[in-house]
């Protein structure tokens, strides 16, 4: 499991770089479904399973409110 506090994001390739190696490297399907805005500043924690070919990610905010949901899985 994968867990970064105070994430400061402001690109969606800045999530994607974070995960690292919990990603396969090519050919992969990742869908998000945003929830919450996150109102600045703030401080947000980014969450997924396990490495491997799919898997789920989330970023909750203080209060354990969920701003985004997603996951990730192998095309085809």
């Amino acid at each position: 499991t994968l867990s970064i506090h105070s994430f400061p994001t402001r690109r969606s390739s800045d999530l994607l770089a974070a995960l690292g190696e919990h990603l396969p490297v090519a050919n992969i399907d990742i869908d998000v479904e945003f929830k919450k805005p996150v109102r600045l500043p703030s401080a947000v924690a980014l969450h997924a399973s396990g490495a491997g070919s799919s898997g789920e990610l989330w970023l909750k905010g203080s209060g354990d409110i969920e701003h985004m949901v997603g996951r990730w899985r192998p095309i085809g």
